[in-house]
């Protein structure tokens, strides 16, 4: 019922704004109404969530638009009740205003065409598996790999935390299942591994594509190739025939982008709040996140979800939604770790109430963001607040006296 009451109040606030597309969500569209051979990869491998909007389409007879936001708000809400189940579980409810007032929600759901939301239910399922018989992830897992490639991510660490744990065989078997999925969902997709605009292998455009998003997001440097057309580069380099690929003959530079790092170090900052700081002021009052009590489970959910987000500045350059592939590490390990710290809390309604204001406030600052996206001024000034935010929630949980107040936001 919780689960359903955040659903609609995120729906509410995301109506007006709908729809909201960004770039890449016309090929998702293009595959649910049976053109995948027109898609290039590897959005055609992607073929869960488009294959049950194109099930919508044909049997409720639904548009494109309908079905992918009935496939959103079905998401959403099994996203939420999976969440809200293992919060339960671990005592940490009180996390839920968290959880429903970020706006990473709100961009998720807007953008409801792409493979985000559903890749969020069915990783907060497989998380809810392990929690409670891992046997039960199978399914789920197979599921990941049809709905987006970068599930072998969580396959890898859970292969890796479970082996550690002794436990060889669902640390064989949750990885063969992501992998089996991800296989199928290969061969499902139609579209050609060099239908792109450079006319390159999917593996290796994937690949080449790191180094242009970490130049970009990282250093505001704005690499450029003969197959774009944003700019006119002062500096370009033609390349010798043995190094040129598919249509890619030409490299340089537009020059500098100030904006992109700074709107990356803001929207990092205010994704999930202050729980970032909060963890990294736990890190240092105890020396160590993670105990040897530490379920399996929560040690997957705090690497995967590190792992994701220093990932993210080489993924693409939607770095405001890619950041939220991070949610396992804030949502569910945070809870756990921080809860503890509750014990004999001096003053504690008066800190809690103070944290909650911080985090509420950083999180929603990226509403901000959003609204004047050109705006580097803005995202600066937006920056600054959230790191206040942030120093001043480090300040706290490494406090001696409020040591303990964090389990207020866990």
């Amino acid at each position: 019922m919780i689960a359903l009451a955040a659903t609609l109040v995120v729906t509410a606030l995301v109506w007006p704004q709908l729809p909201s597309r960004v770039p890449d969500s016309g090929w998702y569209r293009m595959m649910a109404s049976g053109h995948g051979d027109e898609a290039p990869r590897p959005f055609a491998n992607r073929v869960l969530h488009t294959g049950l909007a194109a099930g919508l389409m044909d049997i409720g007879g639904f548009g494109a638009d309908t079905a992918f936001l009935v496939l959103g708000l079905v998401s959403l809400f099994v996203f939420l009740a999976a969440l809200m189940s293992l919060l339960r579980d671990l005592g940490s409810s009180r996390l839920a205003i968290a959880v429903f007032a970020a706006p990473l929600l709100i961009f998720l759901l807007r953008d409801n065409s792409l493979p985000d939301l559903p890749h969020a239910a069915l990783t907060a399922l497989a998380f809810l598996a392990l929690r409670r018989r891992p046997a039960l992830a199978l399914p789920v897992m197979f599921a990941l790999g049809l709905t987006r490639e970068s599930s072998l991510l969580l396959a890898g660490i859970l292969a890796i935390v479970l082996w550690r744990d002794g436990r060889r065989i669902p640390a064989a078997a949750l990885p063969a299942a992501t992998i089996a999925g991800a296989v199928l969902a290969w061969s499902l997709g139609g579209g050609s591994e060099t239908m792109n605009v450079h006319r390159i292998g999917a593996p290796l455009y994937i690949l080449l594509k790191a180094p242009f998003n970490l130049s970009l997001n990282l250093l505001g440097l704005e690499l450029w190739a003969n197959t774009f057309n944003y700019c006119d580069p002062p500096w370009a380099w033609h390349l010798p025939g043995r190094l040129s690929l598919g249509t890619v003959d030409t490299i340089g530079v537009c020059g500098m982008n100030a904006q992109r790092p700074v709107f990356l170090a803001a929207h990092v900052l205010g994704t999930f709040g202050i729980l970032p700081a909060l963890l990294l002021g736990l890190r240092r009052r105890t020396g160590r996140l993670l105990t040897q009590d530490t379920p399996v489970w929560i040690r997957a959910a705090l690497v995967y979800g590190l792992a994701a987000l220093a990932l993210t500045p080489a993924l693409g350059a939607a770095t405001a939604r890619l950041l939220g592939y991070a949610w396992p590490a804030f949502w569910i390990a945070a809870p756990l770790l921080l809860a503890p710290l509750a014990r004999d809390l001096p003053d504690a309604a008066r800190t809690i109430r103070r944290l909650a204001i911080l985090h509420l406030s950083c999180g929603w600052l990226l509403l901000a963001a959003s609204a004047a996206p050109e705006s580097t001024v803005l995202l600066e000034v937006l920056f600054l607040a959230a790191l206040v935010m942030n120093i001043g929630a480090y300040r706290m949980v490494t406090a001696k006296r409020d040591l303990k107040v964090m389990a207020a936001v866990g």
